[in-house]
């Protein structure tokens, strides 16, 4: 294989020698200092520890990778999904299907209280429920 070429033939496959789309770690600064607060609220929210050398450097590449979004251009691209209240959401209408099920469900539970499940205590083998459900639907 030649050192120039931009990609091989090989029967019907093509293998790309090196990468068309340019290194973006050129345009992506290197992450600010992370002041302390916003760690300690990091570490509440997420339940991991960065307060280790280790965990900054987690974080930090995280950030980084983050970054990333950063530089790809949008320009004229619709968003897919949005998480702002903006918009209207046209969701489909709520049928109940099937119900008056309540009690099977929380017998199925190691632990309820008042008509809640208990977390996370394991919870029963579902194929009971299921073959009694199937079994409603025969009759």
């Amino acid at each position: 294989m030649r050192g120039l070429c931009r990609y091989a033939v090989f029967g019907f496959h093509q293998i790309w020698c090196c990468a068309l789309w340019p290194n973006i770690s050129a345009f992506i600064s290197s992450p600010a200092h992370i002041p302390a607060d916003l760690v300690d609220k990091l570490e509440r929210l997420a339940l991991v520890d960065f307060r280790t050398k280790q965990g900054v450097e987690c974080l930090e590449k995280a950030i980084r990778f983050a970054d990333q979004l950063h530089v790809v251009d949008t320009t004229g691209v619709e968003p897919m999904d949005s998480v702002l209240e903006d918009r209207a959401l046209y969701l489909r209408e709520d049928a109940v299907i099937e119900g008056d099920c309540a009690e099977k469900l929380l017998q199925l539970s190691n632990s309820t209280v008042e008509e809640y499940f208990v977390a996370p205590p394991g919870n029963k083998n579902w194929s009971i429920f299921i073959s009694m459900h199937q079994s409603h639907d025969t009759l």
